[in-house]
C-alpha cells in the first residue's frame, strides 16, 4: 500500500488595515485550522490604531513563525494591477 501523501507546506496570509481588535482572533483562526500552515504572513497596509505594533509584539518565537510586512503605500499595489490590466 502507498504511503499517504504529505500535504504541501502552505502560507496563510492576513491582510491587515485598522483592525487591532481582531488581528489575534483571525491568527488563532489560522492556527485552528485542520490543515497545519507553516507560516502565518500578516500584511499591515499602514494602520494608524496599532495593529502593526501588536503584530511586532506577536511575531517573536510565535508558532508557526508569524512573518510581518508592512506595506506603507496605503493601496499601492491594487492602483497598480488596476494600472497593468
Amino acid at each position: 500500500m502507498p504511503e499517504p501523501l504529505n500535504p504541501a507546506p502552505v502560507t496563510a496570509v492576513i491582510p491587515v488595515y485598522n483592525r487591532v481588535h481582531h488581528v489575534e482572533t483571525a491568527i488563532r483562526s489560522v492556527r485552528e485550522q485542520t490543515l497545519p500552515v507553516s507560516e502565518i504572513v500578516c500584511v499591515d497596509n499602514n494602520s494608524t490604531d496599532g495593529s502593526l505594533e501588536l503584530l511586532q509584539r506577536l511575531a517573536p518565537g510565535h508558532q508557526p513563525p508569524l512573518v510581518v510586512v508592512q506595506e506603507p503605500r496605503q493601496g499601492e499595489p491594487q492602483r497598480q494591477i488596476r494600472q497593468d490590466a
